[in-house]
């Protein structure tokens, strides 16, 4: 049977195309960096963030999280590299923008120095949700798709 994938391959083809290796998925990290972590940094304030990209927050900490919400849902559209799949990352990014946020800033919250490494622990921790979420849809899709 000519272009029949078996359900192993269709998993490994979703596998493949979460790791960023197109030039849409590093701006799509970029943008999530712009609109979720560099903020969330700034809100903490010793950062150095705030000297480095010269962010001033002059408004509602509602602000932030509406901005990490759009960020979200705009790199999660992004972020998978074959087409028909854009609105499919908008609810989960809108879920990963402000939980990345409020981990990254609870996290710093204890801290009075930090080291950027350490920002991968609450990366992770408030993305995993949405990228489960994510990976659910996308992979049944896929398999649908079929």
């Amino acid at each position: 049977m000519h272009g029949f994938k078996s359900r192993e391959e269709i998993l490994k083809e979703v596998s493949q195309n979460l790791h960023p290796t197109t030039r849409m998925q590093n701006i799509a990290i970029i943008v999530f960096a712009f609109t979720v972590v560099i903020p969330a940094g700034t809100l903490w304030g010793s950062s150095g963030l705030v000297t480095l990209f010269g962010f001033i927050r002059v408004w509602p900490l509602a602000v932030d999280f509406v901005i990490a919400a759009i960020g979200g849902a705009i790199t999660m559209a992004m972020y998978y590299p074959k087409p028909g799949y854009r609105v499919l990352g908008i609810m989960p990014g809108l879920l990963i923008g402000p939980l990345v946020m409020l981990c990254v800033l609870y996290y710093l919250s204890f801290r009075e120095h930090v080291l950027l490494i350490e920002l991968m622990i609450p990366l992770l921790v408030g993305s995993a949700p949405g990228i489960l979420l994510y990976k659910f849809l996308v992979t049944r899709k896929e398999l649908r798709a079929a």
